[in-house]
C-alpha cells in the first residue's frame, strides 16, 4: 500500500528521483593513465580528475550524462585514449583496449561487470554491496505473501518483575514464565521485505 500511494504521488507531482549515481572506473592494463571529467558547458572543459594505477579501480560518485576520458599519462588533456558516458544502470566502466585480455585482474573485474549488469536486468536496480557477494550469516525470513506468519518458539521469556540481583537464579526466576513462549513475525509487505512482531516486550519490560 505505501509503495502504491508512492508511486502515485510521484507520477502527480512534478519531483522527479535524482539522477546521481555511483561508478567505478576501471584501468585493466598495466600502466597509468589521467582521468578527465568533460562538461562542454565549462570553461575549462575538461577537468583533470586526477591519474588512475595500473590494474585498479576507482570510484565516484557522479550523475547520468556526465562524461569522463582517459589519456595517457602526462599528455595533452585534448589527446584522448577513451571516454564514456555514464549511463542509467551501468556502474562499471573499464577502458577500451584491454591490453591483455587473459590477466587476471581483467578477468576478474570483467566477471564483476558482468555480474552487476545481470542484477540490474533481473531486479531493475544496481547491486550496490560489495562482490563477490559475501556468504550470509544473518537469517532472512521469507516473504511468500502479505498476512503469512512465522511462528518462533523461545525460551527467553517475559520479564514480570525486576529482581533486585539478577545473579540470584531464585530472585530472576521468579520474575519470569517457566518454560517457553511462542512469538509469531508477520509479512506485511514483500518488496522491500517488513515485517512486524507484536508483543515483544511486558508491561514491566
Amino acid at each position: 500500500y505505501l509503495l502504491r500511494k508512492q508511486e502515485i504521488w510521484y507520477s502527480k507531482s512534478t519531483f522527479r528521483p535524482s539522477t546521481a549515481m555511483s561508478i567505478r572506473m576501471v584501468n585493466p592494463n598495466n600502466k597509468y593513465y589521467d582521468v578527465y571529467w568533460f562538461n562542454e558547458y565549462r570553461n575549462p572543459s575538461r577537468i583533470f580528475k586526477g591519474p588512475i594505477k595500473p590494474k585498479s579501480l576507482r570510484s565516484t560518485n557522479s550523475y547520468e550524462g556526465h562524461v569522463f576520458y582517459f589519456t595517457e599519462r602526462g599528455a595533452n588533456p585534448e589527446d584522448e585514449l577513451w571516454r564514456f558516458k555514464v549511463t542509467k544502470g551501468q556502474n562499471m566502466y573499464i577502458f577500451d583496449p584491454v591490453l591483455d585480455d587473459t590477466d587476471p585482474f581483467y578477468v576478474k573485474v570483467k566477471e564483476q561487470k558482468d555480474f552487476l549488469e545481470q542484477y540490474q536486468k533481473n531486479n531493475g536496480y544496481a547491486w550496490i554491496h560489495h562482490y563477490p557477494r559475501p556468504k550470509p550469516f544473518l537469517n532472512m525470513w521469507s516473504a511468500q505473501g502479505i498476512g503469512q506468519i512465522h511462528k518462533i518458539n523461545t525460551e527467553e521469556t517475559f520479564w514480570n518483575c525486576i529482581p533486585d540481583n539478577f545473579k540470584n537464579n531464585e530472585q530472576a526466576s521468579a520474575c519470569r514464565d517457566e518454560g517457553s513462549m511462542e512469538m509469531k513475525i508477520e509479512v506485511i509487505s514483500q518488496e522491500p521485505r517488513i515485517f512486524v512482531i507484536e508483543n515483544v516486550m511486558s508491561d514491566t519490560e
